[in-house]
């Protein structure tokens, strides 16, 4: 068991762990002393200075030596690292790790920059994956606490991020549900995360303009009212990064609708309804509402620098759209909405569509006319969706079917799904086992949920 840090957890555990007196015994490791304590334990010293270079050296270079004019500066580097070399994960692979930036500058879009940035920390083990996608992708990832300290302190040092846990500053200050508390940030910071079970207590004439991303972690048992974020206007109003999904809102503030600068956004209600000036966010390029919302108006596509829409519950998007004036290139992600004529018009405009998913009824009491077939795929069976076999790009499609006809199935004839689909998922979609072969000889899919 690693990094034990209170005597409790050892406690829970142990009752599973019965003495059989067979000889097991049971290794952990701690960096509390207090724990060691509590059993026979062998305290580990630091490396010296040799072993420090020898690692470094080894998780640097690996199987090569170290160049001579390397030498010097690497051996200064090991020494300051008391025997810690956490940042020989940094500087592994750096040549590489330029060359590549270099060529990302030229063609790669963001996403793929990003997969790869991530990929590169976890060849260097700085970044610990969690879970895999079926198809062997990386579903969720975390880093080691010590590393985790490591990053904080070097965010407030180089003025990256301030973190304000504030269970310490509620309990110091004595502050009450009557009282309103100013956080004390730091004048450089552009980056605030915020650790609180309370919000309402941030006080309305609080301002940090400098701030540039705001992430809120916390719990409210209920939705928050518009009134309780007030200060996101005045105090806040030159925000790119705001992110309130820890919590529930009521209705869409209008202190948000005022952040014109914002480039993501993600917050969470109930029955909440996006304001039809929506597309005043001419700079959003990701929007990601949790829960159920009212319905999705259609100014959202008039966002032509969006490239990430994720929504819960399924969206409807009218027939009577008109998108003949409006460009989706960006777009890479469309979660959820119901598969639709509009739906369609929609997706005509964005060919770099990458992950689409459809949520809804898959089958219409008043079928397209004839003239309407050449834009959705429809089968004798009445099961259909929007046409997307020109989506060249899409490898992720989600169909989940929210309305289920008793002792009906579906087969797939005249359906035809995106060429390079690597993910497919399908739920309540009743269609026949016969069905799987024509899923299988689908040349690129790796994953079928």
């Amino acid at each position: 068991m690693d990094d034990i840090w209170d005597i409790e957890a050892w406690d829970d555990f142990r009752k599973y762990f019965p003495d059989d007196y067979n000889g097991s015994r049971i290794l952990f490791t701690s960096r509390v002393l207090d724990v060691s304590r509590h059993f026979r334990s062998h305290p580990l010293r630091f490396l010296n200075e040799d072993e420090s270079w020898d690692l470094f050296s080894e998780r640097v270079f690996q199987k090569e030596n170290c160049p001579a004019e390397l030498m010097e500066i690497g051996k200064q580097i090991a020494k300051k690292c008391q025997g810690i070399v956490v940042i020989a994960g940094l500087l592994k692979k750096n040549d590489k790790t330029l060359e590549w930036r270099r060529h990302v500058a030229k063609s790669r879009i963001l996403e793929d920059v990003a997969e790869g940035y991530l990929m590169d920390l976890i060849d260097r083990s700085l970044v610990l994956v969690v879970r895999r996608k079926s198809t062997g992708g990386i579903k969720s990832c975390r880093v080691h606490d010590l590393l985790h300290d490591l990053c904080l302190k070097k965010a407030v040092e180089e003025n990256f991020l301030q973190q304000i846990c504030w269970y310490e500053e509620v309990s110091s200050s004595g502050f009450t549900a009557d009282k309103q508390l100013f956080l004390p940030i730091a004048a450089k910071q552009c980056r605030l995360c915020v650790r609180s079970p309370i919000f309402g207590g941030i006080s309305s004439e609080f301002s940090a303009q400098h701030i540039r991303s705001f992430l809120y972690f916390g719990s409210e048992k209920n939705p928050i009212r518009p009134k309780d974020i007030s200060f996101l206007e005045r105090g806040f109003n030159l925000l790119r990064v705001l992110d309130l999904s820890s919590i529930s809102i009521s209705q869409f503030p209008c202190s948000i609708a005022q952040l014109v600068l914002l480039r993501y956004l993600a917050i969470k209600g109930k029955e909440f309804h996006l304001p039809d000036n929506i597309s005043e966010f001419q700079n959003l390029e990701t929007l990601i509402v949790s829960g159920q919302l009212d319905f999705l108006p259609i100014s959202v596509w008039k966002m032509v620098k969006l490239r990430h829409l994720c929504i819960g519950g399924g969206n409807l998007i009218p027939d009577s759209l008109d998108m003949d004036i409006y460009s989706l290139d960006g777009l890479q992600t469309i979660s959820q909405v119901c598969p639709s004529k509009g739906c369609q018009k929609v997706l005509t405009r964005t060919p770099n569509l990458r992950k689409l998913v459809l949520c809804g009824r898959f089958e219409l009491e008043d079928r397209p006319s004839q003239q309407g077939l050449q834009t959705i795929s429809q089968v004798s069976s009445g099961f259909w969706f929007p046409e997307l076999e020109f989506l060249d790009h899409l490898k992720v499609l989600k169909l989940f079917n929210r309305f289920i006809p008793a002792n009906r199935t579906y087969n797939l004839q005249g359906v035809k799904f995106p060429p390079n689909l690597k993910e497919l998922t399908l739920s309540k979609t009743n269609l026949a086992w016969e069905e799987m072969s024509i899923i299988g000889s689908l040349p690129n899919l790796e994953s079928l949920n």
